[in-house]
This record gives C-alpha cells, structure tokens and sequence, in this order.
C-alpha cells in the first residue's frame, strides 16, 4: 500500500537552514562571552525545524496514512525551489520524517525505514513527473507550479 503525502508551503532548504544553525551558535556563544543573562538566544534553525514536523504531522494525520510496520521505501520530492541544488533536500527530509514519528506513520527506532530517496526538482517537466508518478493532483497557482514538500512511503 503506497501512501502519499502533500504539505503545501515553501520550506527552507539545505543551505538556509545551515546558516540559520551557525548564526545560532554564533549569537549563543557572544551572549556567553558577554556574560550570559539565563535568557534563550533566539534559534531559528530549531523553529524552522519545529514548524516542519508540525506541517507534515498535520498533512499526514489528514492525508489519513497509518502507520508502516514493514520496511519501507521514503521519498522527499521539494517542489517550487527552481534555483536549488538538486541535493538540498536532507535538513528537510530529516525534519519531515520526525514529523512522520509524531504522526506515528514511523516508529521511532526507524527500523521500518528500508531506504531514503529525495530530490529537488528544478523543471516544471521533473515536477509533473514527479506529481504523475505518484499520481497528485496539484492545486496550481497561477503562472507557476505547486509549492510544497511531496512525501511517499512504498512498501519493500
């Protein structure tokens, strides 16, 4: 039984959530060298990763996906991000499937997990691919494609 998952929205890749957890350190580490008061330096890599496995925990309890006992193959597909390395993805991928074990899609050793693929697609012609292959119906805005995160779970 393959299960697909559609979460709207344009989410921050590889490189921007890199920067966001190094300029983290770097705030936290000037805090404490200017004698640290006990307040909490604003994180942005951990609300963005809060946000996504918050988006795809409510995606997958509405898509209705239950929960993989066997092994199975996970497939992150980033729409809407033309000028991306193709590779950007796994910050994403690796936020999106805590938010699969908060839905409880995923048990939370990972051991249903045979294999991880993803990608950004870059072309309207690998972004319609995609959405056939897996058989979505995007809603288009208009002049341009869907915006989202595109999430399969193929058994092995």
């Amino acid at each position: 039984m393959t299960s697909v998952i559609w979460v709207p929205g344009k989410f921050s890749l590889t490189n921007r959530m890199l920067s966001n957890l190094r300029a983290a350190g770097y705030a936290k580490g000037k805090a404490v060298a200017r004698g640290w008061t006990g307040r909490r330096v604003e994180d942005r890599f951990a609300a963005e990763t809060r946000a996504i496995r918050l988006a795809v925990k409510v995606a997958a309890r509405k898509a209705g996906v239950l929960r993989f006992h066997v092994p199975c193959i996970l497939g992150f597909y980033v729409f809407g991000h033309r000028k991306a390395d193709p590779s950007a993805w796994y910050l994403l991928g690796k936020a999106a499937e805590d938010g699969l074990v908060d839905a409880g899609v995923l048990g939370r050793d990972r051991f249903d997990v045979a294999e991880v693929r993803g990608r950004v697609l870059r072309t309207q012609l690998e972004e319609e691919c995609e959405a056939e292959a897996w058989g979505v119906v995007h809603a288009y805005r208009p002049g341009e494609g869907p915006v989202g995160l595109l999430i399969g779970l193929v058994p092995r």
